[in-house]
């Protein structure tokens, strides 16, 4: 092709782009039918109204009155090994058995039992209506006299 049509054709691109860009410029500066709503118009923060706190573990929400636990059954143990609660709390326990053995989660002086598992997890709920100090326990094989033995305080 020839130097001057090259020239040409890209006079003419850079023409038709600032021409283009003035049309969408022109565009851009009148008002929409459709308003823009910015994120804070959209939802705005609430001034009055009930708190909702994120669950912690061990701290019973606000809502539900739930304390949540989590614990890992590995090797014969627990992580945590100690849990303590207050009379009438109700309890959950997120419980994650990591490894081949299957293992489970039991309290005898509260009706708690879940089934056995390996490589899983569960969560098993309940009310702390007495007070004391409760072993929480795997009852698979001999596991409790391994040592897979835990301790529940309901002050």
């Amino acid at each position: 092709m020839n130097k001057g049509v090259i020239i040409g054709v890209l006079v003419a691109l850079i023409i038709l782009g600032g021409v283009g860009g003035g049309i969408y410029v022109a565009n851009k500066s009148r008002p929409s039918a459709i308003p823009v709503v910015t994120p804070t118009e959209a939802m705005p923060l609430p001034t009055s109204g009930p708190v909702v706190e994120k669950a912690v573990e061990g701290v019973a929400t606000d809502e539900a009155k739930i304390k949540i636990f989590n614990v890992v059954e590995s090797s014969y143990e627990y992580n945590p090994s100690s849990i303590t609660v207050n009379l009438g709390d109700k309890v959950r326990i997120n419980y994650t058995v990591e490894g081949s053995l299957p293992h489970n989660f039991n309290i005898d002086e509260l009706n708690v039992v879940t089934k056995q598992m390996a490589n899983g997890s569960g969560t098993v709920e309940f009310v702390a209506d007495k007070k004391g100090t409760f072993d929480f326990y795997c009852s698979v094989g001999n596991h409790r006299t391994l040592g897979m033995v835990g301790k529940l305080v309901v002050q």
